[in-house]
């Protein structure tokens, strides 16, 4: 019932930039657009350098490239992220979807045979939001690519606290420790994988993911979000 009373609300108010909260005919004004730098390189998964060539990393033991299309620290980016967890998901994975995009585009990366993946809640949590924003920003990603998505077979097993809660990498990690797990291996093994979240933080949760899928035979994961907040 209170989604469709925000749904009835989106159709009878005129609509706000999502970024400036002005009054605006689209969701992402063209001044708050202007304000958003879209990155233009991967970033190492281990020590998060900036690599200028997406086939060559600084330590080839890393897990994983990271994919940061923006910066967490602006204010726009943030707003926008606001919209997508806790307001008007539905009307901020579109506007979010396109920033994603236009950063691939960028990078030019060869990602036709990858599968895509988001990062699992677990299901007492998805049940509390309503909603995946992982999930809703790889379907967006699904039909701008044309890659398979293969969220069914990476789950939380277990619930854990809310990062923020944690003070300290240390206990991140030990808090998502086992957390994640492969449904089926066979589905993964020797495939490349396009790994989706909403913002990078500390990493803890990225790197338990990546863990747990390399275990199950994944060759090469790509963690795109949408910011990076460290």
């Amino acid at each position: 019932m209170r989604q469709l009373w925000r749904r009835f609300l989106e159709i009878l108010l005129p609509k706000r930039c999502f970024g400036c909260q002005e009054f605006s005919p689209v969701f992402l004004c063209t001044n708050c657009e202007g304000k958003i730098k879209i990155g233009n390189a991967l970033s190492c998964g281990l020590c998060g350098r900036r690599l200028p060539q997406p086939r060559k990393i600084c330590h080839s033991e890393a897990p994983y490239f990271l994919a940061a299309a923006a910066d967490y620290q602006n204010e726009v980016i943030r707003n926008l992220i606001w919209q997508l967890k806790y307001h008007n998901p539905p009307l901020a994975v579109p506007v979010l979807g396109e920033i994603l995009f236009q950063y691939l585009n960028i990078l030019s990366l060869p990602l036709k045979n990858f599968l895509i993946v988001p990062i699992p809640l677990h299901p007492d949590n998805r049940r509390w939001h309503g909603f995946n924003h992982a999930l809703l920003l790889a379907e967006a990603m699904q039909k701008k690519l044309g890659l398979i998505m293969a969220d069914r077979f990476f789950v939380k097993n277990r619930k854990t606290k809310r990062q923020p809660e944690t003070k300290s990498r240390e206990e991140r990690r030990e808090n998502l420790a086992g957390a994640f797990r492969v449904e089926d291996p066979l589905i993964f093994r020797d495939r490349n994988i396009l790994l989706v979240d909403d913002v990078f933080t500390s990493g803890a949760t990225m790197t338990e993911a990546v863990k747990t899928l390399k275990s199950a035979g994944v060759r090469k994961i790509i963690a795109l979000v949408v910011a990076r907040a460290r």
